[in-house]
């Protein structure tokens, strides 16, 4: 009789224990909250280096993912399941493009809630962005760059994209500096990198910073406009500025 009511009560015990750690459950996932917003890609670094960032709780993690700066493109943070007074960073996940990098940030706790952050910029052009694993080399002209445990990442700024490791510049028009043909956009017919400048495409005259075709209907009025005199040349003769060819390129002079 004795042992029965003594199982009886031991089985009552396990039940209530189990009914405990139930609600604990069930009040600690109804309390826990998630953070889902597009940031830069710094702010995510400023998270990695919060000295706290093995324990901290909710509103510190809201507070920190805000952006402070502005950025060429921005990536998609994620952070489920937070506890609202003990988190611990355990991971971090990075996604770049079509590439994945995992960061281990704090060790397993087992007072504390494990949290996960996600940045996903799978958005990012890859002409547009470099990684390296070199943090004591993270810069780069023309790009925001930041270190994330032993990697660089690097962005161009807008109006600049990546060659060779280098953010070079888009659109460049006529008399800017170059280095490829593909920079010089800037300016119609103005489509070759001569020198270190973008210049006219072979066949064109440069006038005002404009590109004329050589003999084409256009010139004598583009000619007009600069120099009074070659208004003659619509009657059939003109005192005009000759053309000479100088550098692969057609240009006026007197």
């Amino acid at each position: 009789m004795l042992n029965s009511k003594r199982d009886i009560f031991q089985t009552m015990a396990i039940v209530y224990e189990f009914i405990i750690i139930y609600f604990a459950l069930l009040i600690n996932k109804s309390m826990s909250s998630f953070i889902n917003r597009d940031l830069c890609f710094e702010t995510g670094a400023r998270f990695r280096d919060y000295q706290r960032k093995c324990l901290f709780n909710s509103s510190t993690a809201e507070n920190i993912l805000q952006d402070v700066t502005t950025c060429p493109n921005k990536c998609n943070f994620q952070i489920d399941h937070l506890h609202p007074y003990s988190n611990s960073l355990r991971e971090i996940n990075l996604t770049i493009g079509n590439g994945r990098k995992m960061f281990h940030s704090c060790p397993r706790s087992y007072y504390y809630t494990d949290v996960y952050l996600n940045i996903n910029c799978s958005s990012w052009n890859a002409r547009e962005y470099i990684i390296w694993d070199d943090v004591y080399a993270c810069s780069i002209n023309n790009a925001q760059c930041i270190h994330i445990n032993n990697y660089c990442v690097c962005h161009c700024m807008p109006g600049y994209i990546l060659e060779d490791e280098t953010c070079l510049k888009m659109n460049v028009s006529i008399g800017g500096i170059c280095e490829f043909d593909w920079q010089c956009n800037g300016t119609q017919f103005a489509n070759v990198c001569d020198h270190g400048s973008c210049s006219c495409s072979p066949g064109y005259i440069q006038i005002n910073r404009k590109c004329f075709m050589y003999n084409g209907p256009h010139l004598a009025g583009a000619l007009a406009k600069v120099f009074p005199e070659c208004l003659l040349l619509y009657l059939g003769s003109s005192p005009c500025p000759s053309l000479y060819k100088r550098g692969g390129r057609k240009t006026a002079s007197s």
